[in-house]
């Protein structure tokens, strides 16, 4: 049934995008088609906010902003003029970029059951004691490595470090699905202090990824209308567009020491602006979106004579996801900037950090067919995962608090597939170690009798 409706709801896409294209000349029933597709795959996550953790939706739908939506206001509305961003046609990048979207789209679905996890949170206040201790345990925990993190202790465990500083979310998560009444002193405790890091050193991502998750899982818990998820979700976006206009000049000044209010920048650049003004602070927000300016240019570079498209970083990486350093001493750098030079045809200074996204990563280890399919095969990998997860929450009620762990990296649509399945896996296996052998630990000593913790034995099999 539910590839019935994806059927139909594809179909309604390419009416409307067609009915978009006899409207308006310069634009083809393709980009109609991709913008409207796009808007709809927010529309969808809008939906999903009250309905279930939207895991797969956030994923598609920042796909479909960075890759669809922006590339299509580029060449339709500021009509690649004040940047000059899109290297390519707008159908040669809409024919590999939409389509993969789409077959992502297409894999993600097959075995997702698209569960409410709504009695997650009955099930867990019931033993409000239990998941209430345990969250605190794990906010102390990630509080600790919150710390050795901030003064760069890591003696060469950066990953492992990194990782569990984001037990102090998980745990603030047990708080808030629990409905613990100490749920708002340890979120003071946990962003205010976070919040301040961000401000400091003026890398907003982070606290941007974490706030949608703790935003979704309240959204969730309280059964959110859509009407006003998509009002907040403006309001949002105005904020974004104005913070982005001042953010380098925020960091500047910030980084060169001097003291600056971001609310003080951001209030005087609202202030001064004319319609001139918005379009052009409009373009800039619109650039720092838009992940398919880089799609564009690998395929532009990669569409050269004597190009090969041979899968040779997806092999090596792909390796390097299974097996450790130690094994494998050649295993390919996060990140690498030698990829980034050969598919996209130009250097990054060393200091820059900055990524293919999932498509430009497919389309230039296998150019724009096998790359499609590549696609396909990672959105079938993912939904597995999905279907996994979604299985063994029937068991593990807090295991949704854990979730935001591993499908951090899931939802940025400018990181690799390198970069998205390692720490998928990484963290992963890190949440299986906490359920098979560190959960029942420390709650043993919380638990009544009538309270048996679940062994991860009786996990619910597929049905």
């Amino acid at each position: 049934m539910r590839f019935f409706y994806f059927f139909l709801r594809i179909l309604f896409c390419y009416l409307a995008g067609k009915y978009l294209a006899s409207k308006y000349s310069d634009v083809s029933v393709l980009a109609g088609f991709s913008l409207v597709y796009g808007i709809h795959l927010v529309a969808v996550l809008l939906w999903t906010f009250r309905k279930r953790m939207p895991y797969i939706e956030l994923l598609l739908a920042s796909m479909a902003i960075q890759l669809l939506i922006a590339p299509f206001l580029e060449y339709h509305y500021y009509y690649n003029e004040i940047f000059g961003v899109m290297h390519v046609t707008e159908t040669a990048y809409f024919e590999f970029v939409t389509f993969a979207i789409l077959a992502l789209e297409t894999g993600l679905i097959i075995f997702n059951k698209q569960l409410s996890e709504h009695d997650v949170f009955t099930r867990m206040k019931a033993d409000v004691h239990i998941y209430e201790k345990l969250g605190i345990k794990l906010i102390v925990i990630g509080y600790i490595f919150y710390l050795i993190n901030l003064f760069n202790i890591s003696l060469g465990f950066a990953f492992i470090i990194k990782t569990f500083t984001y037990l102090r979310f998980i745990g603030l998560f047990y708080l808030i699905c629990s409905s613990s009444k100490k749920t708002l002193k340890y979120t003071l405790l946990i962003f205010i202090p976070f919040l301040l890091e961000t401000l400091k050193v003026a890398i907003f991502i982070e606290f941007f990824i974490i706030s949608i998750w703790t935003v979704s899982i309240l959204f969730l818990k309280r059964k959110i209308s859509p009407i006003f998820t998509a009002s907040l979700v403006i309001l949002g976006l105005f904020f974004a567009i104005i913070l982005q206009s001042v953010k380098h000049q925020y960091r500047e000044l910030k980084w060169g020491g001097k003291e600056v209010s971001l609310t003080k920048l951001m209030l005087n650049q609202q202030s001064k602006m004319d319609a001139d003004q918005y379009k052009v602070v409009g373009a800039i927000f619109n650039v720092r979106v838009n992940q398919g300016w880089i799609v564009s240019d690998v395929i532009e570079h990669t569409s050269r004579s004597r190009f090969i498209h041979d899968g040779k970083y997806l092999r090596d990486e792909t390796i390097g996801i299974l097996l450790p350093r130690l094994l494998y001493p050649s295993k390919p750098i996060v990140g690498s900037h030698e990829k980034f030079d050969k598919f996209v045809g130009w250097h990054l200074d060393k200091g820059t950090a900055m990524n293919l996204g999932l498509m430009g990563d497919a389309y230039g280890n296998l150019g724009s067919k096998k790359g499609i399919v590549f696609i396909f095969g990672f959105g079938l990998l993912i939904g597995f995962g999905h279907r996994k997860y979604q299985n063994a929450l029937v068991t593990f009620p807090d295991l949704l608090c854990w979730a935001p762990l591993f499908y951090n990296y899931l939802i940025r649509a400018g990181n690799e597939y390198y970069i998205i399945t390692n720490w998928y896996v990484k963290t992963g296996f890190v949440t299986l170690l906490f359920f098979y052998f560190v959960r029942k630990r420390m709650i043993q000593s919380n638990q009544s009798p009538k309270h048996e913790i679940p062994s991860p034995t009786q996990i619910a099999p597929d049905y």
